[in-house]
Formats: structure tokens, sequence, C-alpha cells
């Protein structure tokens, strides 16, 4: 590992604070995000992206010194037709925020795509 690496979660290795989440770092947000009580089985994860660092935060990136990674997900409840915005710290393995966005309907996801397929055939 040279000194610009950082590594997080000791699977997790990133040069900048910019950088896009890992395969490990989405597994890891939806499951941080799956593990909140009283979550609905019909949840829609329809986005999973890093959250941008502040500029401030990123101008002052210096190497060795660990990286704040937050990941900004969207959800959509199926069964209550809500979208929820979600920030969930993947540096410190918690939620920060879950915020429902009223009357909003996100993008469609691939498998409701499936599913009217299916409902017009």
């Amino acid at each position: 590992m040279t000194s610009s690496e950082l590594t997080i979660d000791r699977k997790i290795t990133v040069h900048h604070p910019l950088e896009p989440l890992t395969a490990h770092e989405v597994e890891k947000a939806v499951a941080l995000t799956k593990s909140r009580a009283g979550l609905s089985d019909q949840i829609r994860f329809v986005s999973v992206s890093l959250r941008e660092a502040t500029k401030e935060r990123v101008k002052s990136f210096t190497e060795g010194i660990p990286i704040v990674r937050e990941a900004f997900i969207v959800l959509f409840d199926n069964n209550e037709n809500k979208c929820y915005e979600v920030v969930v710290s993947l540096s410190e393995e918690k939620i920060l925020s879950w915020t429902h966005i009223p009357g909003v309907q996100p993008t469609m996801t691939f498998d409701e795509q499936l599913e009217c397929e299916q409902a017009v055939l």
C-alpha cells in the first residue's frame, strides 16, 4: 500500500474523497439501511451513490488522514407509495438521516420495468 492509499474496514482502499463507492461500500450501505427496524419488505433501492464530501474537506485532503465516507440512497416503499432519501455513514457504520420526500416518485427500477412488461403480456 502506498502512502496515498487509505484503507476503510480493511477491505476498502480509496485514494481520494471523491472516488466512487466500491462494491463493498455499496453492500455495506445497503446492509446498514436494511437493518433499520420496521423496514418494509417492499422497499426498493433506487440508487446508492457516494455522498460527496464538502469542497472544504476535499481541498484540505491530505495523504494518510482517514477519509470520511458516506452513501446517499434513494428508496421507494411500494407498500406506502413513499420515497425516502437516506444518508449512511460508512465510516461510523450508522444511518445519519432518513427523510421522507412527499409527492416524489423516483425513477423506475429494472424490476419494476419487468413487472410492467409481465402485466402487459
